[in-house]
């Protein structure tokens, strides 16, 4: 039987196997529910058994008994994929299993003139600014990530701010934007990671300089981090484009990502910020893409 076919035949079986346990006590309805999507989580291509789940819930719109179903199976699947991500992870490390980790890719742009001076370039240190005020735009799209029992791969966040070169300590102002995709679970472990509040490598290599949080909230976040169509969008509140690669002789890299994942230094076509206090227009400055991995201490 072919793959799409056998994910089909899994969910009718899954649709006769529910309906079958309504006839149960709740507690073993819970139960059995939750092991038969874990079973076709780990079997099936991510979205398929989440799509059964909520079309079946769907059809019996109101019932309260298949919600308390519902919940338990997408937390079924959750855990499942959270802990086959973490399985994956960690299989190649000697290292005690993680509490947290996130990898993937990661694009940003700045008001500065490209190369942005706070780079690290052919190894050399960074400095200010170029205008004394610096405001940005970072994204992150998590490939492969957990924290505990939640998954958190295929999610995005983007955390948009600025700073003065020249205040004591140059504390970020900052708004947090959190896939709207994720569930309540994913959302708190996504903010406590990229502010820094998980502590681990996101608190080492940037939030420690933040110094004040406007708001966190949920977005409909779009991610292209495809070289030569690099894009972020949050609703309206967040754009950024840019398509030039900026030829450099050394290697470049910025602290954000880490110093040990070089990128391409970027000239990004449009840096608009509208949330306030946050609020620009920007256009021709600087801009960088290359991959990222944090994770919890050890």
């Amino acid at each position: 039987m072919s793959k799409p076919g056998y994910q089909l035949w899994r969910a009718r079986f899954l649709k006769r196997s529910l309906w079958r346990l309504f006839r149960r006590d709740q507690y073993r309805r819970v139960e059995r529910a939750s092991r038969v999507y874990r079973a076709l989580a780990a079997t099936c291509e991510p979205g398929v058994a989440e799509a059964a789940a909520e079309k079946y819930y769907r059809e019996h719109t109101g019932n309260e008994e298949l919600r308390s179903i519902h919940d338990a199976i997408l937390g079924g699947i959750e855990r499942e994929r959270a802990l086959k991500t973490r399985r994956n992870l960690t299989a190649a490390s000697s290292d005690p299993v993680r509490t947290w980790e996130v990898r993937g890719s990661y694009f940003e742009a700045c008001n500065c003139e490209p190369i942005c001076p706070c780079r690290s370039i052919g190894g050399r240190p960074g400095g200010r600014s170029t205008y004394g005020l610096c405001q940005f735009a970072l994204s992150w799209r998590i490939d492969k990530g957990y924290a505990a029992e939640v998954e958190l791969g295929g999610l995005a966040v983007v955390l948009a701010g600025f700073y003065f070169d020249d205040e004591a300590r140059s504390p970020w102002r900052v708004v947090l934007y959190v896939d709207e995709r994720a569930r309540p679970a994913q959302r708190r472990w996504l903010a406590d990671i990229f502010l820094g509040r998980a502590r681990g490598t996101p608190l080492r290599n940037f939030a420690a300089a933040i110094g004040e949080v406007h708001a966190v909230r949920p977005a409909r976040i779009q991610l292209s981090h495809t070289p030569g169509r690099w894009r972020i969008r949050a609703n309206d509140w967040v754009s950024v484009a840019a398509t030039q690669v900026i030829d450099a002789e050394e290697t470049v890299a910025c602290g954000i990502p880490g110093f040990d994942h070089p990128g391409y230094e970027i000239r990004a076509e449009l840096l608009e910020v509208d949330d306030t206090p946050l609020r620009w227009a920007i256009r021709e400055r600087c801009g960088f893409a290359t991959n990222f991995e944090y994770r919890s201490d050890a």
